[in-house]
């Protein structure tokens, strides 16, 4: 579990490593499409591509409604998917008018994310905009 300060952090992290994508005048590929979670649309969550060969820049998009649209660099990309969720609150400080904060939880198994399989090869000129990534909660 996170408290919502590793949570943001985190966030702000990958934001840092991902950046917003390529700029209009780098040649680009548009990928979009659905993300579902046992047969349900994610309700939220952050979308990753990261270059296969560990090479180039990565890029990212919010998943809402189970919906992204990214533009991303050509080449094969790892596909990492996340959704931490808010299971409940906790104090601060072990102190009677502690405030709190949220603590957190990844929905997404790990398979999914940090040792993601998933791949798709960004091909510059064909945009691709059906993607779709049935996620399953089962066990790792």
């Amino acid at each position: 579990m996170f408290s919502r300060y590793a949570s943001v952090s985190l966030y702000l992290l990958a934001l840092f490593v991902l950046g917003c994508g390529p700029s209009t005048s780098t040649p680009s590929v548009r990928l979009g499409g659905t993300v579902t979670l046992d047969g349900q649309p994610l309700e939220s969550g952050q979308i990753s591509f990261i270059p296969s060969d560990g090479k180039g820049n990565s890029s990212g998009a919010t998943v809402s409604a189970g919906s992204f649209d990214a533009e991303v660099f050509p080449g094969e990309m790892r596909v990492e998917i996340i959704s931490p969720q808010v299971t409940g609150t906790r104090k601060v400080y072990d102190t009677p008018d502690s405030p709190t904060e949220d603590v957190t939880e990844e929905q997404i198994p790990t398979r999914y994310n940090t040792n993601s399989t998933l791949t798709v090869d960004a091909v510059l000129g064909e945009d691709k905009t059906d993607l779709q990534f049935a996620l399953t909660s089962g066990k790792e």
